[in-house]
């Protein structure tokens, strides 16, 4: 079997600009102008304290991991699979949160 795998943590600091409660998105401008959108997860508290003006910074893990074999009987049933964690700060810490997000494709 072949493998491969790579990640790194990147994290991004930026400025609110635009915080969507709806659909639980939080846009950052950047010192350079770039603009990226993050999705949040209903597990982080205090979302709701967010407000445009803030600076924020997220961190996060960018990578992949991928196998060169044949599928398992599960794999074949289900070949793409999102899976998700979540954690979250306590009441008494300053709003943070993370999400894991890890897409399975066969």
């Amino acid at each position: 079997m072949l493998t491969r795998s790579e990640s790194e943590i990147r994290n991004y600091t930026g400025t609110i600009t635009d915080v969507d409660c709806a659909n639980r998105e939080i846009t950052l401008k950047d010192s350079q102008g770039q603009v990226e959108t993050f999705s949040v997860s209903q597990d982080v508290r205090r979302f709701n304290e967010a407000k445009v003006g803030d600076k924020v910074t997220v961190n996060y893990y960018y990578g992949f991991h991928a196998e060169v074999r044949k599928p398992t009987a599960e794999e074949q049933q289900n070949p793409l699979i999102v899976l998700e964690a979540t954690g979250r700060a306590g009441p008494s810490e300053a709003p943070n949160g993370s999400i894991s997000r890890q897409t399975r494709a066969v």
